[in-house]
């Protein structure tokens, strides 16, 4: 399907039927996770976020890997391991009891916040606090989701779409149960679904 080619021999058979700024490009979908309003143009870049739970993204290696997995780096995994791995590097939704905060915006970090399941489960999701080369970013404390920061812990069922990566520490293994994150990049990605009391922090 990719070898057929078709041999233009005249200038006059070349025709431009529109002229366009790179800029126009981007998603066009309001239904994709990263819809860009200011695109005039669909290039087929729309990304739709996998539906899953906190207990699938823990174990989306499969049981041949095990609990502990070896890194490549402190944030990857190998090309096979990764390849065996479901959700890493993939968009996902899930939802969840916010039971924890860690500020690590002093040290050059993100804003670092935990969500458990009801059996008690939990998953690590980041926010960067700004836009940087790795990934887009939002401050939160400008937000009105800025009070997800403070504690009591456990009154907030929230669902995130984010990207699935690991922390592997300067150890460069993975504990699947503790060090997976999934990276929130937009505000709208964050969704309180119902404030509650903390039953099952």
């Amino acid at each position: 399907n990719s070898e057929w080619q078709v041999t233009v021999e005249y200038e006059s058979d070349i025709t431009i039927v529109q002229e366009y700024n790179s800029d126009d490009l981007g998603c066009t979908d309001p239904n994709a996770s990263n819809y860009d309003s200011s695109a005039t143009i669909d290039d087929g870049s729309c990304m739709y976020p996998i539906e899953t739970t906190i207990i699938d993204v823990i174990q989306n290696c499969g049981d041949e890997l095990g609990s502990l997995i070896q890194c490549e780096g402190e944030y990857d995994l190998s090309p096979d391991t990764a390849a065996s791995c479901a959700y890493y590097d993939s968009l996902v939704t899930v939802s969840g009891l916010l039971v924890d905060y860690f500020d690590v915006t002093a040290f050059g970090g993100p804003h670092s916040f935990t969500l458990s399941d009801e059996d008690g489960y939990r998953i690590a999701f980041s926010i960067w606090p700004s836009s940087n080369e790795y990934q887009d970013g939002f401050d939160i404390t400008l937000t009105d989701l800025n009070k997800l920061r403070f504690s009591p812990f456990g009154n907030y069922f929230l669902e995130i779409t984010g990207t699935v990566g690991a922390y592997c520490d300067d150890d460069m293994v993975l504990d699947i149960y503790n060090e997976w994150q999934i990276t929130v990049e937009h505000i709208e990605d964050l969704v309180i679904i119902e404030e509650i009391g903390g039953y099952f922090v």
